[in-house]
């Protein structure tokens, strides 16, 4: 909710807000309260904006990027093949540019590991360093800019003078000496054609473009969003501009801008939706709508064909965040239940009658397991688990008893509490009815479900455990959130391993061969399981 009243207020667009975080969260993700919470959130901190602006006699297009442009038909049918053209070249090059984030990324963790015994200084160098860097290259790179007259340009919003004389401006400047927000509110503008003259326009995008990738890694809190909205912008006026040299009657520069920032941003993000809400609405330019919903189609179609995955997605990857996929991976479709439950050893899987001692050595002994089953047996009856416990319900169990509402680790109970009001008395040895404490288990699979059966549970539901249950009731393991994150992430690792590993020589000659061992080893796993 957060994330979406900050979007809405950048871009003065609440239903991009929205939208940027609904298809960052896929719908698979998002709960359904949230869309209320998201609504009214961004009702109130609009409204609450607006009102303090009043106050200050102040407009949101001075904080913001927004644009007051008159209501016209800012392009027509023959930009369509340019818009297509640039499109698909940003889409492209918005597949490089993240691989090169990612690149430099990876290179910048190295040095810093390598630097290990030098840090925090080293990153705090790497920081300065880096500042003093883009400071002396957008300052010598701005020095090349002419300076114009503000007053025979027309301009009506503000500009850099940088070291020109009053009443003239630096067009190189007033694209790099600026925040990325004020350098695109620049390009977006319809009226100030020739304000940024092509050259200048090369080498602010080539020097930006450049010291953008290398940002990469900076450990200091930064973002990407508006900074390739600028690289898109800077592209898409660079061909506007080639078209108005050659006197074609095409778009203004600046609609060229918005197509290029909505391609750009559309292959780098992965978005569609969110990203035409913020172009149009940030501009005030409803016009444009199918032009820029045209390039953000073409830009995802030509980056999805090159890569799967975008620079969200890449992160999530490389930092191994725990994440489920909203559908279920090939990897993890044709395994059965009892393939994918947790490691668990004996002394994890509790009684329901059992002393203090036996639970601090559990806790000593499975230190990575977060919930506990327990168990219980009958004479002449096989093991069942009554129920799951958290560790850290467990943990204060072990120091000592006390009464526990009934939760649900597990995610199926609206009310979840926890044990905190648990006496903190060290015993040698009690005896515990750990049934007390216990969650009541409401999800169970059969061992030979496959994970396409119960996957939506974790991924959809928000479920955090599983009991499997044996065709004849018993207890046969547990399935966590956790647990299926590490399985599908190690086996996707293998997967991408197998081809490197894999020796290609002879494969023709023993493909019977291996064909039969491979029969003969699913016969010997499916004795195993069945024993």
């Amino acid at each position: 909710v957060g994330g979406a009243c900050g979007m809405a207020m950048i871009f003065n667009s609440p239903i991009g807000g929205f939208l940027y975080m609904f298809e960052d969260m896929t719908a698979y993700s998002w709960p359904l309260e949230l869309t209320f919470r998201s609504f009214v959130a961004l009702n109130l901190c609009t409204v609450l904006s607006e009102g303090i602006l009043i106050l200050m006699g102040s407009s949101i297009s001075e904080f913001v990027l927004y644009i007051w442009q008159p209501q016209e038909n800012t392009w027509c049918w023959r930009d369509v093949p340019v818009a297509i053209l640039l499109s698909a070249v940003l889409g492209g090059f918005g597949v490089v540019h993240t691989r090169l984030c990612l690149r430099v990324q990876a290179a910048r963790q190295r040095v810093h590991q390598r630097l290990q015994r030098y840090q925090p200084y080293a990153k705090m160098a790497d920081a300065i360093l880096f500042a003093m860097l883009c400071a002396f290259l957008f300052g010598v790179t701005s020095t090349r800019g002419h300076c114009l007259s503000i007053v025979k340009s027309g301009i009506d919003v503000s500009m850099v003078q940088f070291a020109c004389p009053d009443g003239d401006y630096n067009p190189i400047a007033s694209l790099l000496l600026t925040t990325a927000e004020g350098a695109v509110k620049r390009l977006f503008q319809l009226t100030n054609w020739g304000v940024h003259n092509l050259r200048g326009e090369v080498a602010s995008l080539v020097v930006y473009t450049s010291m953008n990738i290398c940002l990469t890694g900076v450990p200091v809190p930064s973002g990407n969003f508006t900074g390739t909205m600028l690289i898109g912008a800077m592209c898409g006026r660079v061909a506007g501009s080639v078209l108005a040299v050659l006197n074609l009657d095409f778009a203004k520069p600046g609609v060229y801008s918005m197509m290029g920032a909505a391609a750009m941003l559309s292959s780098f993000k992965r978005m569609s939706f969110a990203v035409v809400m913020f172009i149009v609405g940030a501009t005030n330019n409803l016009s444009a709508m199918p032009i820029v919903m045209l390039c953000v189609t073409v830009s995802l179609f030509v980056s999805h064909s090159i890569s799967a995955e975008g620079y969200d997605e890449e992160q999530v990857k490389r930092k191994k965040i725990p994440f489920l996929e909203p559908v279920v991976p090939d990897c993890l479709e044709n395994l059965s239940a009892k393939q994918l439950c947790d490691a668990l050893p004996a002394e994890a899987m509790l009684r329901a009658e059992t002393t203090t001692a036996a639970l601090r050595q559990a806790l000593a002994v499975a230190q990575s397991v977060q919930i506990f089953p327990v168990l219980h047996s009958e004479v002449g009856r096989p093991q069942q688990c009554i129920g799951l416990v958290p560790r850290k319900r467990l943990e204060k169990v072990a120091r000592g008893v006390a009464s526990s509402p009934r939760g649900s680790p597990s995610g199926e109970s609206p009310n979840v509490q926890r044990a905190d009001s648990a006496v903190a008395v060290e015993a040698p040895d009690r005896f515990v009815a750990l049934r007390r404490f216990v969650d009541e288990v409401s999800c169970m699979v059969p061992a030979n479900a496959r994970a396409s059966r119960f996957y939506a549970l974790f991924a959809q539901a928000g479920v955090r455990a599983v009991c499997v249950v044996e065709e004849d009731g018993s207890f046969g393991g547990i399935i966590t959130r956790l647990g299926l994150i590490e399985s599908a992430h190690r086996l996707e690792a293998a997967k991408e391993s197998l081809p490197e590993d894999t020796d290609d020589t002879g494969t023709e000659d023993s493909e019977d061969e291996d064909g039969d061992e491979e029969e003969g080893s699913r016969d010997d796993d499916k004795d195993r399981n069945d024993q």
